[in-house]
């Protein structure tokens, strides 16, 4: 019994000691290693790429270039079975085994830099870094029945396949069958223009003398049997020739597409049986096997009907079961873009990541603007959030940039809003405590939006000149941003709802934010009665509480009133006379602002808070487990 208990000692030590040693792998300090190492991989990787570690010198010789490293010098925690070798002079590469991937936990990719380069600070002995595998999403989405090329007298389905990463054997994931009826075969070929984009295809659906259900089935997450999406489809009997769907044209977003469940006639003249608005002169008519593609040539029809009469004919000289008609609005949204979260504090991470969205647009101009560190109170003390003359008092533009929306996100955003990220650490070196407006900003060469005449070009305004800052010339403005580069035929117009007018690229579809990099939230409380304040301080990515921040206390005039430091609960107190207009906090590398205001305090209104102070002593209300107690008890 003693060497049972004895042995499970040690074994319970043995689970402390590696829970301790696992837990203490966190990811480095990029700034920290500057000197040694200039890039590495991001946090999220599919499971095609390699973890990539590149230092700022060559670290061996051209002969060594494509030899395995040893796992002293370089490591993955949790144990992941893979490769790694030297890429080149000055990278190493680690190619994991795809079958070993787990995808819901965090890697720590580990390099012996004391091993590897020699003489180095003991702080920096090791460099750490922190990665994991994207985990697996599919989308699929699904066109409309038609006639089956391959089968004659069957039917067919398509549809897109989309994955968030590589997926081995995906045809298995994917099934259909008629109700009450067989498995049907499944056909999934990939895509060769777009990555992880497959197309399948649902061959030979059988037509009866009655209308059936087509049963799909698929997953969204190969990982999760359990992620099964379902989708039913009636099939049209035998006999019956009908539209089965119509949907705009995905390469050209000015055509519509007329699916129908037969092969049509392709001798007869279809111009009069398609019409749009009681026209068919006005619109382009193309007959492909079972789909009518039907394109408009003027601008006169961005909205209206699309008919299709009744004498349309099938390849076996069937009509049309009825009439069909479709409702359809073109209407082209117009460029612009907007922040996606209204909060203005970010993590203070490696990657400081502003997201967006943007609408009809292929590229957006950024310009990064910074009020420095120790401009920040006046900023908030003067309130130039919004007016930029008196903003460039306090700081300077710093980062300005082009950026290319499809290398953000490939999805296109013709006609739907896109989210996209802007990781702000690769514009610029952040500053701890300053504070960075992030600016959004398009030209009308920016966007296919259509207009009639010449195609208008744009140029940031030269009344932006005020705002010159030594190396940038500010494209953001209070008033019009944008000057016309070119004359051609363009009639001036000034409507500010027209992307095809010059007043339309304005603030009032650019974006603005301001952000503070930090990772301390900060609470405020403060009592009239007592003239005492509470500061408490968190760590945003924690949520535990700060101990040792110095806190610093102002008054409407910008003169200090308190400096404090919080304590182990990340508290602190500190009297003052009269009610302050501003609290900061300060934690290693770590600011945090506050701005005093009553009115956006919770409310009181809507709660009876008056009770009754006392001046001395203390009144207490004692509350037992009876409500009633009878006489002598």
């Amino acid at each position: 019994m003693k060497n049972s208990i004895f042995i499970c000692f040690i074994f319970l030590t043995f689970l402390s000691s590696c829970k301790k040693g696992s837990d203490s792998k966190k990811a480095s300090k990029a700034e920290n290693y500057s000197e040694y190492i200039s890039a590495f991989s991001p946090q999220y990787l599919k499971s095609t790429d390699q973890v990539k570690l590149v230092f700022t010198k060559k670290m061996v010789d051209s002969s060594q270039i494509g030899s395995e490293i040893k796992s002293d010098v370089f490591n993955i925690s949790p144990s992941l079975s893979g490769k790694a070798i030297w890429l080149n002079e000055y990278t190493i590469a680690f190619t994991a085994n795809k079958e070993d991937i787990k995808r819901n936990i965090p890697y720590v990719a580990s390099a012996s830099l004391k091993k590897l380069i020699g003489s180095i600070p003991d702080s920096l002995a090791q460099f750490n870094l922190m990665f994991q595998y994207i985990p697996l999403a599919l989308t699929l989405n699904w066109d409309f029945r038609r006639a089956d090329d391959q089968y004659e007298g069957y039917m067919k389905l398509e549809g897109q396949l989309k994955s968030s990463d590589e997926v081995s054997d995906i045809k298995k994931l994917v099934t259909a069958g008629m109700d009450k009826g067989p498995a049907l075969e499944v056909e999934v070929s990939k895509s060769e223009s777009v990555e992880l984009e497959y197309y399948v295809v649902v061959h030979k659906i059988p037509r009866t003398e009655s209308v059936r259900n087509l049963e799909l089935k698929w997953l969204t997450n190969p990982d999760n049997s359990t992620s099964i999406l379902t989708q039913s489809m009636s099939v049209p009997e035998k006999n019956k020739f009908i539209v089965t769907g119509i949907k705009e044209d995905r390469n050209d977003s000015r055509c519509l597409m007329v699916y129908f469940s037969d092969v049509l006639d392709k001798a007869q003249d279809i111009k009069g049986l398609v019409q749009v608005n009681k026209d068919s002169v006005k619109c382009s008519l193309t007959l492909d096997k079972d789909i009518i593609h039907v394109c408009f040539n003027t601008d006169e029809y961005r909205t209206g009907v699309l008919t299709v009469d009744q004498q349309i004919r099938n390849k076996n000289g069937l009509k049309l079961d009825s009439k069909f008609s479709h409702t359809f609005d073109f209407k082209e949204e117009g460029p612009q873009v907007q922040m996606s979260k209204s909060g203005n504090i970010l993590p203070f991470t490696d990657k400081i990541i502003v997201p967006f969205e943007a609408i009809n647009l292929n590229k957006v101009d950024i310009e990064v603007f910074k009020v420095f560190s120790n401009n920040v109170l006046y900023n908030l003390h003067l309130r130039y959030y919004d007016d930029d003359n008196n903003l460039t008092k306090l700081g300077r533009v710093v980062h300005q940039q082009t950026i290319d929306l499809k290398s953000l996100n490939e999805e296109p955003n013709k006609n739907n809003w896109i989210t996209y990220g802007l990781d702000i650490s690769q514009m610029i070196k952040v500053e701890p405590g300053a504070l960075y407006e992030i600016r959004i900003l398009f030209r009308p060469q920016y966007s296919d939006y259509h207009c009639e005449g010449v195609k208008l070009l744009a140029k940031p305004s030269s009344s932006n000149s005020e705002n010159d800052q030594d190396d940038f010339t500010s494209y953001w403005s209070s008033y019009g941003s944008m000057e016309r580069e070119n004359d051609g035929e363009s009639v001036d117009c000034y409507e500010y709802t027209n992307p095809c007018c010059i007043s339309y690229y304005g603030r009032e579809h650019f974006a603005n934010k301001s952000i503070l990099a930090s990772n301390i939230a900060l609470t405020y409380k403060f009592s009239k009665d007592q003239n005492e304040s509470v500061v408490i301080a968190y760590n945003v990515l924690t949520a535990k509480p700060i101990s040792g921040a110095i806190i610093n206390v102002y008054d409407k005039q910008l003169q200090a009133m308190s400096n404090v430091k919080t304590d182990g609960s990340g508290f602190a107190k500190c009297s003052v006379n009269r009610t302050p207009a501003f609290v900061t906090a300060q934690f290693q590398d770590n600011y945090a602002y506050l701005k005093v205001d009553e009115e956006k305090s919770m409310t009181n209104s809507e709660f009876e808070i008056g009770g009754v102070s006392s001046k001395q002593g203390l009144k207490a209300s004692i509350y037992t487990e009876r409500g009633v107690w009878r006489p002598g008890d």
